[in-house]
């Protein structure tokens, strides 16, 4: 009950409610992975990455099959301004498998291109991200696109993408009952 109204205090831009909902859900239940999964998508969101982390991690371990959860963690590791949350090698080996799972989502190939440019690899970032971009393109997200090819620019140019607050990238759609509706999932075409 509670997840749920944390749910709609979110959608209503009622992020400290919302928080403080989901904290108590668990509280009272501290193995609700999509709770966690919530908690670490509002985190992102408001720029707390270390919080983020924590309740990504805990997500992926109690739902590791979850493509959208295990996506948002590889970007908040590949993209993360923090140094203490940071970390590229981590961001890969989370990305690379994704790929194989979804190869045509333009958001799963849109982490693997940052998680490449964290790591060093820009060539293979930068034809990662334009890939990324067709695919947006055909699905007829054009802004994504735009924002993808923007990034491939940047990795062609040698430099990773950092993020300290709001998320630049473009948010697909959460799962269910997620509230933040701006989260790093899966592609969709929900602007």
């Amino acid at each position: 009950m509670r997840s749920n109204y944390g749910t709609a205090l979110a959608r209503s831009g009622r992020h400290s409610d919302a928080r403080a909902q989901w904290q108590e859900t668990l509280r009272i239940d501290p193995f609700r992975h999509q709770t966690h999964a919530q908690l670490g998508e509002l985190e992102m969101e408001l720029g707390d990455a270390k919080a983020a982390r924590d309740h990504l991690r805990a997500a992926a371990a109690g739902d590791p099959t979850s493509l959208a959860i295990r996506n948002n963690l590889a970007w908040l590791l590949a993209t993360s301004a923090d140094v203490e949350v940071r970390d590229p090698a981590t961001a890969l080996a989370l990305a690379e498998p994704l790929r194989a799972e979804a190869p045509d989502d333009p958001g799963v190939l849109d982490t693997l291109a940052a998680a490449r440019a964290a790591a060093g690899d820009f060539d293979a970032a930068e034809q990662v991200a334009r890939r990324a971009a067709e695919l947006a393109d055909r699905r007829g997200n054009a802004e994504s696109a735009r924002r993808m090819r923007a990034r491939a620019e940047r990795y062609r140019s040698g430099r990773p993408l950092l993020e300290g607050g709001a998320h630049e990238a473009p948010r697909a759609q959460p799962p269910s009952d997620s509230s933040v509706g701006k989260s790093r999932r899966i592609y969709s075409d929900v602007p």
